[in-house]
């Protein structure tokens, strides 16, 4: 892993990184950023960046998770043992479950939380079988005005998920009998909050 000098960035330590390393587009912002401070001898940017890491690589990872984290009002910089950002932890989580643990053996689950400043966001946990997909709480999602609308969203995408694999020929990792469950949970659990506005 490359180092940086700590007391001065040069364009030619950037692009170097830049060189050994594939960077998606939010990334690609970022290192424009450091490239364009450089340039500038702006010591007060670079400074801004030098505290999210030693290197590159983890100066570019930690802003970008700084910054989806200030979508939900988390602002500490603080880092693991490993001098990563630490994970984000939401308020007001809340766990839904559906599917059949104890007679198909699975279960899928929607997460919802809550960041400091009110927006929401979800997490789902997808069994279809032997196959499966995780994406739990998480800054990276888009961030939702209401609780409700985090579980409504959250749902939709649930059932998407499950739809999609219904009827899939795979029968060892995607069990018909887990999606048909699994999707009759969702439709019951989504009829029951609609019965909820209606009270």
């Amino acid at each position: 892993m490359e180092k940086v000098n700590l007391s001065l960035f040069t364009a030619q330590q950037l692009q170097t990184y830049l060189d050994e390393h594939s960077l998606g587009c939010d990334e690609q912002q970022i290192a424009g950023e450091l490239s364009a401070h450089i340039a500038a001898s702006d010591v007060a940017q670079l400074g801004f960046f030098r505290q999210f890491g030693e290197c590159f690589h983890k100066i570019i990872r930690n802003v970008h998770s700084y910054r989806h984290g200030l979508e939900y009002g988390f602002t500490a910089i603080e880092f693991n043992q490993y001098g990563w950002l630490k994970r984000a932890l939401f308020l007001d989580q809340e766990e839904f479950a559906f599917g059949d643990a104890k007679r198909l053996h699975c279960e899928s689950k929607l997460e919802i939380g809550r960041g400091p400043n009110g927006k929401w966001t979800y997490g789902l946990w997808c069994s279809y079988g032997t196959a499966g997909s995780v994406n739990g709480l998480s800054v990276y999602a888009p961030p939702l005005p209401s609780r409700q609308a985090a579980i409504d969203a959250g749902l939709a995408d649930l059932k998407a998920k499950f739809s999609k694999v219904l009827g899939n020929p795979d029968t060892m990792n995607y069990r018909q009998a887990v999606i048909v469950k699994t999707l009759a949970d969702i439709v019951a659990f989504q009829h029951s909050q609609v019965q909820l506005t209606l009270f």
